[in-house]
């Protein structure tokens, strides 16, 4: 798509299904693999997981109940997604060229450039090589070999989960005939927002984890502060008030050594009087 038209933008590209179809075939394969659609081969990797949260929910896990929920959730969103990419892609008008035809501004394009717009075939063929085994792979496990035989989709798993995921397709896929160039347009204010959030989850781990973890960063820096650091900062405070009394008590002269000897024993009487 980059070399195509230049950018990795979805607003930058529309039309490729009139001018690409080879490609948009491709590229419609690829889609309907990652949604899981049947038979491609995303749909026996997307069925397995789906039957096997189906067949632990059956045991009343709670937990495996929530997995089948997010699983099929999961598929709607991307049978929305990967029609949405080809709405955008595929179908609609081709977006306005970037740089004219004949050249930046006005010189003549060289006569020996290839074809706006072609890709030339190193790089449609490995998309080919891919397309094999998106398509045949899928064939294969119908009737599978021994060593892909412990695959277990069951039957209805299957038919919900790929209709789940072809009403999501077919639901992106109708924004152009409906006059519409993405299908995200046709949604409420309220739910693009929310999309366009990531589901508020920043907001929610913001509020869940984030805050509570910086309150205690601030609280292990105040205790670290004000308890670990006073005693170092304490200690050394009373010995700077110990020595400033000492520095007082030998100041080198009779009279006050004749008063600190007085005090001394006016204190000692004292104590004898209430000790005995």
């Amino acid at each position: 798509m980059t070399h195509i038209v230049g950018s990795t933008l979805f607003k930058d590209m529309g039309g490729m299904r009139r001018t690409q179809p080879a490609l948009m075939l491709l590229f419609a394969l690829g889609l309907g693999a990652l949604a899981g659609i049947p038979p491609l081969s995303g749909f026996w990797s997307k069925e397995a997981v789906l039957t096997a949260a189906e067949d632990a929910a059956t045991s009343g896990s709670w937990s495996a109940q929530m997995v089948l929920a997010c699983g099929l959730i999961t598929a709607l969103l991307t049978g929305v997604y990967a029609g949405r990419a080809y709405a955008l892609v595929a179908m609609g008008a081709e977006p306005p060229p970037a740089v004219p035809a004949h050249g930046v501004e006005g010189e003549p394009a060289d006569a020996h450039d290839p074809a706006p717009h072609v890709l030339p075939w190193q790089m449609m063929l490995p998309l080919w090589v891919l397309a094999v085994p998106t398509v045949l792979f899928g064939l294969v496990l119908i009737k599978p070999p021994t060593v892909l035989q412990s695959v277990h989709v069951a039957g209805w798993t299957a038919f919900t989960g790929s209709l789940i995921s072809l009403g999501g397709v077919c639901w992106a896929l109708t924004a152009p005939r409906l006059g519409a160039r993405d299908v995200a347009d046709a949604m409420p204010v309220a739910v693009r927002a929310f999309l366009r959030d990531g589901y508020r989850l920043d907001a929610l781990q913001n509020r869940l984890v984030v805050r509570p973890f910086q309150a205690l960063a601030r609280g292990a820096s105040t205790g670290d502060r004000e308890v670990v650091d006073a005693l170092p900062r304490g200690g050394a405070a009373l010995a700077t008030w110990a020595g400033r009394g000492l520095r007082r008590a030998e100041a080198g002269l009779a009279t006050g050594y004749l008063t600190w000897v007085v005090l001394g024993a006016v204190v000692v009487g004292l104590a004898g009087v209430v000790l005995s």
